[in-house]
């Protein structure tokens, strides 16, 4: 199922430390970013989101509550809250993109990206492999192309196993930063766009995760006003 993960990564890493010398290092600099992120969550408005977000709270370690997101202090608990923090972005940055179709007598559609819909071009979640083996059919059967995604089995609240999925091949990784982080990489060297779906969430990530701005980047009503709350730590 798995092929060449490390050193495809390896080679990821040093492609795009080349064509962005000067950005943020997440990797090794994103405890307090996420720690951010996770506490403006509270804002959200859609009803499955804040269940979802109850849900961890409920689970969660009353000592777990103050550490950083540091890799390591990752619990099952924590891996749970990196998953659910970026699922649950979708819902702070909800889609404004429409999409046009026409029906078979030329009438004329119009869609609205939601939420669900940003977050199932971003990470998929599947109860087993052989589902997840499934799906990935199903997307070749449409005879689209294919964006990079995230593919994790298990739930937002336990996921079990991440993986990148590229070009035909899974890449597996240990933490869902690590598997955006690869992925974002990925749509940057391969000069890929961002699924229109949940281009908000990308261009958040790239602008705020690892502080690149470029002359292609789309406008979204509430994405500067986020980074700025973030910040400026402003509740």
């Amino acid at each position: 199922m798995l092929n060449g993960t490390c050193k495809f990564i390896f080679q990821i890493d040093i492609d795009f430390n080349v064509l962005h010398p000067n950005c943020f290092n997440v990797l090794g600099n994103y405890e307090l970013k996420l720690f951010r992120i996770f506490n403006i969550l509270t804002k959200i408005k859609d009803i499955s989101s804040r269940k979802l977000l109850e849900s961890l709270n409920e689970i969660e370690n009353p000592c777990e509550k103050q550490k950083l997101f540091h890799l390591s202090d990752l619990s099952g608990t924590a891996y749970a809250k990196q998953a659910v923090t970026f699922y649950l972005l979708h819902s702070l940055l909800v889609p404004t993109t429409k999409k046009v179709t026409r029906d078979d007598k030329g009438k004329k559609n119009i869609i609205k990206f939601s939420i669900k819909d940003s977050q199932n071009t971003f990470v998929v979640f599947c109860s087993t492999v052989s589902q997840a083996e499934e799906l990935i059919s199903n997307k070749y059967s449409l005879n689209m192309p294919i964006q990079p995604f995230i593919l994790i089995i298990g739930t937002p609240l336990q996921p079990k196993e991440i993986i990148v999925y590229f070009d035909t091949i899974k890449y597996k990784v240990f933490t869902v930063l690590r598997a955006i982080d690869v992925c974002f990489k990925i749509i940057h060297l391969f000069n890929l766009e961002y699924p229109v779906e949940s281009c908000a969430v990308w261009l958040f990530i790239q602008k705020y995760l690892y502080n690149i701005k470029t002359k292609f980047d789309k406008s979204h009503p509430n994405l500067n006003q986020l980074i700025f709350d973030l910040e400026n730590n402003v509740e």
